[in-house]
Protein backbone atom coordinates (compact mmCIF):
# COMPACT_ATOMS: atom_id res chain seq x y z
CA UNK A 1 0.00 0.00 0.00
CA UNK A 2 0.96 3.54 -0.89
CA UNK A 3 0.94 6.35 1.69
CA UNK A 4 1.60 9.47 1.85
CA UNK A 5 4.96 11.49 2.57
CA UNK A 6 6.55 10.39 6.09
CA UNK A 7 6.33 13.69 8.70
CA UNK A 8 9.87 14.47 8.15
CA UNK A 9 8.87 14.72 4.07
CA UNK A 10 6.38 17.24 4.70
CA UNK A 11 8.91 19.24 6.86
CA UNK A 12 11.30 19.61 3.92
CA UNK A 13 8.21 21.02 1.99
CA UNK A 14 7.79 23.68 4.05
CA UNK A 15 11.46 24.34 3.65
CA UNK A 16 11.53 24.76 0.04
CA UNK A 17 8.19 26.11 0.06
CA UNK A 18 9.23 29.18 1.90
CA UNK A 19 11.71 29.72 -1.10
CA UNK A 20 8.90 29.93 -3.34
CA UNK A 21 8.65 33.78 -2.09
CA UNK A 22 12.27 34.60 -2.80
CA UNK A 23 12.59 32.70 -6.45
CA UNK A 24 10.05 34.44 -7.53
CA UNK A 25 12.29 37.66 -7.85
CA UNK A 26 15.92 35.84 -7.98
CA UNK A 27 17.50 32.58 -7.23
CA UNK A 28 19.60 32.97 -4.09
CA UNK A 29 22.33 31.01 -2.24
CA UNK A 30 20.28 30.06 0.65
CA UNK A 31 17.57 28.57 -1.70
CA UNK A 32 19.96 27.02 -3.94
CA UNK A 33 21.44 25.08 -0.27
CA UNK A 34 17.62 24.33 0.99
CA UNK A 35 17.06 22.90 -1.94
CA UNK A 36 19.76 20.52 -2.41
CA UNK A 37 19.75 19.84 0.85
CA UNK A 38 15.92 18.77 0.91
CA UNK A 39 16.65 16.82 -1.65
CA UNK A 40 19.57 15.18 -0.36
CA UNK A 41 17.43 14.22 2.87
CA UNK A 42 14.74 12.98 1.12
CA UNK A 43 16.72 10.98 -0.74
CA UNK A 44 18.94 9.28 1.82
CA UNK A 45 14.96 8.90 3.98
CA UNK A 46 14.47 6.06 0.31
CA UNK A 47 17.80 5.26 -0.85
CA UNK A 48 17.24 1.65 -1.73
CA UNK A 49 14.14 2.34 -3.85
CA UNK A 50 15.43 5.16 -5.81
CA UNK A 51 17.45 4.43 -9.46
CA UNK A 52 20.65 5.72 -9.57
CA UNK A 53 20.28 8.36 -11.85
CA UNK A 54 18.39 10.47 -8.44
CA UNK A 55 20.63 9.29 -6.58
CA UNK A 56 23.64 10.79 -8.35
CA UNK A 57 21.21 13.50 -9.05
CA UNK A 58 21.03 14.56 -5.15
CA UNK A 59 24.67 13.84 -4.36
CA UNK A 60 25.75 16.20 -6.93
CA UNK A 61 23.09 18.85 -5.86
CA UNK A 62 24.34 18.59 -2.64
CA UNK A 63 27.94 18.12 -2.47
CA UNK A 64 28.71 20.34 -5.78
CA UNK A 65 25.64 23.16 -5.76
CA UNK A 66 25.15 23.07 -1.98
CA UNK A 67 27.97 23.32 -0.96
CA UNK A 68 29.78 25.85 -2.86
CA UNK A 69 26.27 27.96 -2.50
CA UNK A 70 26.62 28.02 1.44
CA UNK A 71 30.36 28.23 1.50
CA UNK A 72 30.03 31.53 -0.76
CA UNK A 73 27.06 32.86 1.16
CA UNK A 74 29.13 32.20 4.37
CA UNK A 75 32.16 33.83 3.16
CA UNK A 76 30.26 36.91 1.68
CA UNK A 77 31.19 35.97 -1.68
CA UNK A 78 29.83 36.14 -4.96
CA UNK A 79 29.03 32.91 -7.91
CA UNK A 80 28.96 33.39 -11.34
CA UNK A 81 25.41 33.86 -13.13
CA UNK A 82 26.62 30.35 -14.80
CA UNK A 83 26.10 28.58 -11.15
CA UNK A 84 22.70 30.23 -10.57
CA UNK A 85 21.62 29.40 -14.05
CA UNK A 86 22.33 25.36 -14.12
CA UNK A 87 21.49 25.45 -10.07
CA UNK A 88 18.52 26.56 -11.27
CA UNK A 89 17.55 23.65 -13.64
CA UNK A 90 18.25 21.29 -11.76
CA UNK A 91 17.61 22.65 -8.35
CA UNK A 92 14.39 24.84 -8.41
CA UNK A 93 11.99 25.11 -5.92
CA UNK A 94 9.35 23.54 -7.97
CA UNK A 95 11.31 21.12 -9.05
CA UNK A 96 12.17 19.84 -5.39
CA UNK A 97 8.61 20.07 -4.05
CA UNK A 98 7.60 17.25 -6.69
CA UNK A 99 10.61 15.34 -5.94
CA UNK A 100 10.22 15.18 -2.30
CA UNK A 101 6.54 14.57 -2.97
CA UNK A 102 7.66 11.41 -5.30
CA UNK A 103 10.23 10.51 -2.90
CA UNK A 104 7.55 10.25 0.14
CA UNK A 105 5.38 8.34 -1.95
CA UNK A 106 8.40 5.78 -1.90
CA UNK A 107 7.89 5.03 1.52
Amino acid sequence: MVSLASGSDWLLLVVILMNLRVERHYISRPSILANTVSIFIASLHHWDNLLWVFQWWAGIGFFIFGIVAFISYLAGGSITADFYDIAWLGYNTPFATLYVLYTGLLS
